[in-house]
């Protein structure tokens, strides 16, 4: 799987710098520290063919007109009746170029969004994997220290981080489900820690 989606272009070579200049460069992050990097948000604007915007408000976003179903082949339909009653309707803002400029950028747009989209949904769900992945490594351990805390007592108390981590999450999770419901975390009660 490749990580760098944004590769640099290297068509200019940069002529070689002072000695001085070199000893700075060491402690440069190496190629792959900037392979790991997430690409930045304007990289990924420029790589789609959009701009970048602020998000708007959610005040901003209600007062926005919602795209009824099949709307934008409506755009063209529209585009051809108008240039026929342009006269009768008289509008200016509306014309029928405007109608398929808009359509076109519609089209465009919304390309790019399912694209991003799909990546979006793939990068979460590889990291739902990942935390999935995490939690069960910790919860893991954790069985393993409660399970053998009478062989070792000192056990409990190397790991007591880990086990107040577990425990207080475990503490808002039973009080948010239904009493006599079984711990699964493996986290010790707040009343059993070391």
């Amino acid at each position: 799987m490749k990580r760098n989606l944004i590769t640099p272009s290297r068509t200019a070579k940069t002529p070689k710098a002072p000695k001085t200049a070199r000893k700075a460069r060491s402690a440069a992050p190496t190629r792959a520290a900037t392979e790991d990097r997430a690409p930045r948000p304007q990289d990924l604007a420029q790589m789609l063919g959009v701009q970048l915007t602020r998000r708007l408000k959610t005040d901003q976003v209600r007062r926005l007109r919602k795209g009824l179903p099949g709307y934008v082949g409506m755009l063209d339909d529209a585009a051809r009746q108008l240039q026929e009653d342009a006269d009768v309707l008289g509008l200016k803002d509306v014309t029928p170029e405007t109608l398929l400029a808009t359509q076109e950028e519609q089209k465009y747009l919304s390309a790019r969004e399912a694209t991003a989209e799909m990546v979006y949904r793939a990068i979460y769900e590889q990291r739902l994997q990942v935390d999935d992945r995490g939690m069960g490594m910790l919860l893991q351990i954790a069985r393993r220290v409660n399970a053998l805390a009478e062989e070792d007592p000192n056990l409990p108390a190397r790991w007591k981080f880990l086990r107040d981590f577990l425990g207080g999450f475990r503490a808002s999770a039973a009080s948010r489900s239904e009493p006599g419901t079984p711990d699964t975390t493996g986290a010790p009660s707040p009343s059993t820690t070391a």
